[in-house]
């Protein structure tokens, strides 16, 4: 992978980001090889279909996925993510980490300087969500 990987447009970037982590099943018994084919699958899926006649923008979309879901966990990334209070082992991530996946330049290996990640979610958070709250139930 390269640094080709284009920008995409942040909403629909979120639209795509959330249904493909909503159609994650969960299957404990199936193995790590097996299931991120199947997330990969469903990403160029939904590349294809957020991004219809424009393969670069598809493809930056599955990059983009990829390079976030596997650094969710992540420390760095801590505060920009909550557990879901009405869904049990879900997690809740921050607008603005959103918006800076579909922006931030991958590095030459598909993957997301984490610094540069960061420093731009926490300029978003600022700029564009200063008045944003975690959700909480009543």
């Amino acid at each position: 992978m390269s640094r080709s990987a284009a920008t995409v447009p942040a909403d629909q970037f979120a639209v795509g980001f959330f249904h493909l982590l909503s159609e994650q099943p969960d299957r404990p018994e199936e193995d790590a090889a097996r299931s991120a084919e199947r997330s990969v699958g469903l990403a160029i899926e939904t590349g294809a279909t957020l991004f219809p006649g424009q393969p670069a923008l598809a493809r930056a979309f599955v990059k983009r996925f990829i390079a976030l879901v596997e650094i969710l966990d992540s420390p760095e990334l801590a505060p920009w993510r909550s557990a879901d209070p009405w869904a049990s082992g879900t997690i809740r991530l921050h607008p603005a980490l959103v918006a800076a996946a579909a922006e931030v330049k991958l590095n030459d290996n598909g993957k997301f300087p984490r610094k540069k990640l960061r420093a731009r979610t926490e300029a978003l958070a600022v700029d564009q969500y200063a008045d944003w709250r975690w959700e909480t139930p009543d």
